[in-house]
């Protein structure tokens, strides 16, 4: 499944594009990123024979970083699905 909650070929639904446009239409800034190994994330060589959860928990951790040192974030909720 790809970012905007596309199955490829069947399934095209562009559900989580709808979502985040909608966020964004009231007021709310939307970070959306593919996990380790989908859509267009890339992958580093160590990386492409280990997909737990904690390689995808500490993706995770590292995008909370990125938003807890921008000043223009205030606060954050991650969502998720599988």
């Amino acid at each position: 499944m790809d970012r905007n909650g596309n199955s490829f070929p069947a399934n095209r639904t562009f559900h989580l594009e709808m979502l985040s446009q909608g966020l964004t239409k009231n007021g709310f800034a939307v970070l959306r990123f593919d996990k380790r190994g989908t859509g267009k994330s890339v992958l580093h060589e160590e990386a492409k024979t280990d997909f737990s959860f904690d390689y995808y928990i500490n993706d995770a951790k590292g995008w909370a970083a990125m938003l807890d040192a921008d000043d223009r974030i205030s606060s954050y909720s991650f969502i998720g699905h599988d």
